[in-house]
């Protein structure tokens, strides 16, 4: 997606887009089962712990957040308001009609208590009650309105971003005594959680050329972030450390996202150029349309999964499961692709320049030519 300066970075998107298909198939795995019955063999575990877990998903999207909003301002001063407008613009037009259809459906299918969906509704604004992962636009929401100061802490006093993350990991750490399982609604559903994850990607966003064709390094902080999450995943995953013997381990969890996300973020960002034509496009397309395919597949799941058991698919493996949701995650982009042309565009082009001496596009969109597949 190109930004308000017509800058467009194929390969965020592209990470975006991956974001979008873990969480995915995190829903579609769980949808109308016992949560977790479905997991790799023990001996392939490795390799499939971030779709086994997709759940992570939200930790990438969290990241680039802070990633991309340092790196678009590059050292210039931050309008605030045209900022906080842009990100309304972006936003908020697609999660108030996810609102509203959940709002219809809770009248007339009775799938949720009326009352308490608009009550849900209500509390989003300043609590993570939002659907269809709604409750993460909050944080987001909450994060943009901090963001000028974080960003003033970076120019002007690194360091005490360290302090932020401390602060952070001292609350968490604090729950856990005092409430124990409390913990991991904390860490996974509100800013306190989520903070790690904005402040890294912010830190990397300004440091991170220093991962600029560090392969080794890439490697090493891939292989070992994949071996803690399969541990995680091993040690019970999202549902089983919901136990108060075991939910110590989300006083953690948003840093180490963070910091595996941050730096392969940074090097990917730095060490590769990948083209806007053939396949690098299709997949950059998808993180285009990643915030529909974000907000929507929760409409979309249960159905087409009702669907496929009514075939006959019992879904009785983990590799049955990930087959499958293949043509179900690309009936979902097809959709999404239709929301994002015909419906956020409309609003995104209403953003404004938010940098000072920030001047509007000078020249037309590039032609659909240029970045389709």
């Amino acid at each position: 997606m190109k930004s308000t300066e017509g800058k467009h970075f194929v390969g965020l998107d592209q990470i975006r887009g991956f974001a979008a298909f873990l969480v995915f198939v995190w829903h579609f795995r769980n949808s109308g089962m016992v949560p977790g019955t479905q997991l790799p063999g023990t001996f392939d575990f490795f390799g499939n712990s971030l779709l086994a877990e997709g759940h992570t998903g939200v930790g990438i999207f969290m990241v680039l957040s802070g990633y991309l909003f340092v790196k678009l301002t590059e050292g210039r001063q931050l309008l605030f308001r045209p900022f906080l407008f842009n990100r309304f613009m972006r936003l908020a037009p697609l999660m108030g009609l996810v609102l509203a259809i959940r709002l219809v459906l809770a009248a007339f299918e009775g799938l949720t208590p009326f009352e308490q969906q608009l009550m849900a509704t209500l509390k989003g604004f300043v609590l993570p009650t939002w659907p269809n992962g709604g409750w993460s636009i909050t944080i987001e929401a909450q994060f943009y309105l901090i963001f000028p100061i974080l960003l003033l802490i970076l120019r002007k006093r690194t360091r005490w971003l360290i302090a932020v993350l401390v602060a952070a990991l001292l609350i968490r750490t604090g729950v856990y005594e005092l409430f124990g399982v409390k913990v991991v609604r904390l860490a996974y559903q509100t800013i306190f959680g989520r903070i790690d994850q904005f402040v890294i990607g912010m830190l990397l966003g300004q440091l991170g050329g220093f991962m600029r064709g560090r392969h080794f390094e890439a490697g090493v902080t891939s292989v070992t972030f994949l071996l803690l999450w399969a541990m995680f995943a091993r040690y019970g995953g999202f549902y089983g450390t919901q136990e108060v013997q075991k939910a110590w381990i989300w006083i953690w969890i948003p840093l180490a996202e963070a910091v595996a996300y941050g730096l392969l973020i940074a090097y990917y960002d730095t060490t590769f150029r990948p083209p806007r034509t053939g396949v690098s496009g299709l997949l950059g397309k998808i993180g285009e349309w990643s915030f529909s395919i974000y907000l929507l597949h929760r409409f979309l799941v249960a159905p087409m999964k009702s669907f496929l058991v009514a075939q006959g698919i019992a879904f009785d493996s983990f590799y049955e499961m990930l087959l499958y949701s293949l043509p179900c995650f690309a009936l979902t982009c097809l959709v999404s692709w239709i929301t994002y042309e015909q419906f956020e565009k409309r609003f995104l082009k209403r953003r404004r320049p938010y940098l000072a001496g920030q001047q509007r596009e000078a020249v037309p969109p590039e032609p659909l030519a240029a970045t389709a597949p």
